[in-house]
């Protein structure tokens, strides 16, 4: 039986006297996949929640989630891109899009579904490494979203009431990610919100082949990779990106 332990801290702003509340669950998958219910159920009490999770001897290596330790001092990656864009260099940004996915890989092995994988939910600490944050809209495979959390740009078609988030659709919005990461700018920036849902719904999409990792951007769009174990395959590796 597979057992994971998350602790689930909020948000100092919540608390009195600087004490951040932690709340401690642990989830068991028996046998039969079955799994106790998600983070839906918490979500009324926590928010900005962020994850430790349990060392497992099989996911050895597997980094990128957001550690209370770690401090975000360079912010955001969204923000940090449109202020030090000129001044990011091609090999940072090749170290992001790998970092961006070594996150997903890491949060799907434990199958969780982070549902929101925008530039603004990786943080940068002070080495410029890239760690997922904000697991507000996050739950188990097999549970229905409640919103379609991170926007047109970083979903193919509009989440209804009932969809079910799959691995792949964060993986789309990985493709998101990354188109942002090497250019500065979301996809189709320059158009509304609503003419962007209709060209992604009709799988038209904006040109990358001019950019670096442009292939496999497409590929998470198109559907090509459905994991995040296949971007990092296709992405440019260095020995200095863990």
């Amino acid at each position: 039986m597979l057992v994971i332990k998350l602790l689930i801290a909020a948000s100092a702003m919540l608390c009195s006297a600087g004490e951040v509340p932690e709340l401690e669950e642990v989830y068991r998958s028996g046998d039969d996949g079955s799994v106790l219910p998600s983070l839906e159920q918490l979500r009324h009490q926590y928010r900005n929640t962020e994850f430790e999770v349990e060392p497992r001897p099989d996911l050895t290596g597997l980094s990128g989630m957001w550690k209370r330790s770690e401090n975000p001092v360079n912010g955001d990656l969204e923000t940090y891109l449109r202020c030090q864009g000129s001044a990011t260099d091609a090999k940072t940004r090749q170290k992001w899009a790998l970092q961006a996915a070594q996150a997903l890989k890491a949060l799907h092995a434990i199958d969780i579904i982070h549902q929101d994988v925008t530039p603004r939910n990786y943080l940068l600490n002070e080495n410029l490494d890239l760690r997922i944050c904000d697991f507000a809209h996050s739950s188990f495979p097999g549970h229905s979203s409640t919103t379609g959390a991170s926007g047109s740009r970083y979903q193919l078609c509009a989440w209804n009431k009932g969809y079910i988030p799959t691995a792949s659709d964060d993986i789309f919005s990985l493709g998101s990610v990354l188109y942002f990461i090497m250019c500065g700018e979301e996809p189709y920036s320059d158009l509304y919100e609503d003419e962007v849902e209709h060209r992604f719904a009709s799988s038209d999409f904006p040109a990358s082949d001019h950019l670096d990792c442009g292939t496999v951007i497409q590929s998470c769009w198109n559907r090509t990779f459905t994991t995040a174990e296949e971007v990092i395959q296709a992405l440019p590796h260095d020995k200095d990106v863990t």
